[in-house]
């Protein structure tokens, strides 16, 4: 048993990599020929709108993923509450934020950015189309059709909203490579991993993933507001531009951070779910693949902290230099980000997320404290 999933955790560790680089390297290579043809102003723009588009997210996912993927037996009737409950929720999260959208282009003095939270809030409702699908694909552990999906996926969008940039389309193409990404995504997903067998919600059924789904919810909620509310701030007290500068910065900081992440959260996550049963293998498996990280990681957040000026002059050009002091705050953070996340799963093989709400909680209230100080 350990050692025909080692293998299997291996060759899908390599895949998840091998996808995640690719999905990245496409995402990379498109995000410099728009940044060379954009303004940092209309990037600035995109953070704001990303961070209320990313919020809605979490909320509209509500954890019940990573509840499915440890449960043991799933049934039809599992996949499709999800399906159901996912749909509504993002459906309510679009219209709340449709509605909100005068509101926050008031609030920052910009009204392009009303119609671009309009347009952009469809991403909430297209997601729910893929996040059960995408869930059947990690616990059956098929990371090489995920990773194929994924590619051709941001291949596309990368391509129409390179198009759309050299003809003019300013912010537009934009909007339109986060709404193509995960379309395509969705498309692509309902036919080749298949549709629902029935469509019906089981109460039961949602409330044995309710209590894994509150806690990683709010867990996740309270990161994605801290992580991202810097866009926000730095629009209102700074100007969208540097929002600008602070967005490349991130980008190229996800890019560790999700190769890493991409491997942790689907690959490790699931194996480990499939070891719970033997502790000692369970533990065994985990100390090896935590060592295994942390090097890779410290390596890889080195090199980039030690060359950001350099990262982005080549990259990006000399205009967007002001975005190296902000690449290399978040990349030295993100190294102590990643052995978090690395953490967390034994909390959420072992169903015990409410620590990990607890220990979230208890870790923002001390940064708020010292900030206020």
């Amino acid at each position: 048993m350990k050692e025909g999933l080692s293998k299997q955790v291996l060759i899908n560790s390599l895949w998840s990599l091998f996808g995640r680089f690719g999905y990245l390297s496409i995402s990379l290579i498109s995000n410099i020929i728009l940044v060379r043809l954009l303004s940092p102003k209309e990037f600035g723009q995109l953070g704001i709108v990303m961070f209320f588009i990313i919020v809605g997210s979490v909320l509209t996912e509500a954890g019940l993923s990573g509840a499915l993927i440890r449960k043991e037996h799933v049934t039809d009737n599992d996949y499709s509450t999800i399906f159901i409950f996912n749909l509504i929720v993002s459906f309510i999260m679009m219209l709340v934020l449709m509605l909100s959208a005068g509101f926050i282009s008031n609030f920052y003095n910009d009204n392009d950015l009303k119609n671009i939270l309009i347009i952009s809030s469809l991403v909430i409702l297209i997601n729910a189309f893929r996040i059960v699908q995408d869930t059947k694909l990690i616990r059956e552990m098929r990371f090489q059709s995920k990773v194929t999906y994924e590619f051709f996926s941001i291949f596309l969008s990368s391509g129409i909203a390179i198009f759309c940039a050299f003809k003019g389309a300013g912010i537009w193409a934009l909007v339109l490579l986060q709404i193509l990404t995960p379309l395509f995504l969705a498309i692509i997903m309902w036919y080749f991993v298949g549709t629902l067998k029935t469509y019906k919600f089981s109460t039961s059924s949602f409330k044995s993933f309710f209590k894994f789904g509150i806690n990683t919810t709010l867990t996740s909620l309270l990161n994605v507001i801290f992580n991202n509310i810097y866009y926000l701030v730095l629009s209102r007290y700074f100007s969208i531009i540097q929002t600008g500068y602070f967005y490349q910065a991130q980008k190229l900081q996800d890019i560790p951070n999700s190769v890493s992440q991409g491997v942790i959260l689907n690959v490790m996550y699931s194996a480990l779910s499939k070891l719970k049963g033997n502790i000692k293998e369970f533990i065994e498996f985990y100390q090896t693949s935590f060592k295994l990280f942390a090097v890779m990681g410290a390596f890889v957040c080195m090199v980039i902290f030690n060359y950001a000026e350099i990262i982005i002059k080549v990259l990006y050009g000399e205009k967007w230099l002001s975005s190296a002091i902000y690449l290399k705050v978040l990349i030295f953070i993100s190294f102590f980000y990643l052995l978090e996340i690395l953490s967390r799963n034994i909390f959420k093989v072992f169903d015990r997320t409410e620590k990990i709400l607890q220990l979230e909680i208890l870790k923002k209230t001390q940064i708020g404290r010292a900030s206020c100080r």
